[in-house]
């Protein structure tokens, strides 16, 4: 059963948790043609991304394409290549995406770190926002991760 909190809206498209179970989550997210996600990390997430094909995903990490845009692509059957393949996204990674014509969508299989409660990728985030809704939802996060320490703190 889907958790209350799982359908979001961010960037590039739509996300729907599949399972939770802390501190373990799967999240399939899909990417809208021509967009792009900034370069940013997750600090309390280590995560396998899954690519679902056929789609124009582009990982890059550190800086550098997981699979060069010219290979990505079988050219005998239009498959990717790179379809049911995961990449390990530890937490604190440098990571960006960018998506083609073609638009996409992946598998975030997710283990949350340092007793962070699972909520959503989109919402544990260092560096460039999305756009300005992004950046409006990571200030509420903010916010409510510290009533949230605060009230814990008070029950020490």
């Amino acid at each position: 059963m889907m958790p209350a909190d799982g359908l979001v809206f961010f960037g590039p498209g739509p996300g729907i948790v599949l399972h939770r179970q802390a501190p373990l989550q799967t999240q399939l997210l899909f990417a809208l043609p021509h967009t792009r996600i900034p370069e940013h990390s997750h600090p309390n997430v280590d995560s396998v991304e899954v690519h679902l094909g056929p789609c124009d995903l582009f990982f890059f990490i550190e800086g550098l394409p997981v699979i060069p845009k010219k290979f990505l692509y079988d050219e005998r059957g239009g498959v990717s290549r790179w379809w049911g393949r995961g990449v390990v996204v530890k937490h604190g990674q440098l990571h960006h995406l960018e998506v083609g014509q073609g638009g996409g969508a992946f598998l975030s299989v997710q283990h949350w770190l340092n007793g962070k409660r699972p909520t959503s990728v989109d919402l544990d985030w260092e560096g460039e926002p999305m756009e300005k809704g992004h950046a409006s939802s990571l200030v509420l996060e903010k916010t409510l991760t510290d009533i949230e320490l605060s009230v814990a703190d008070e029950q020490i």
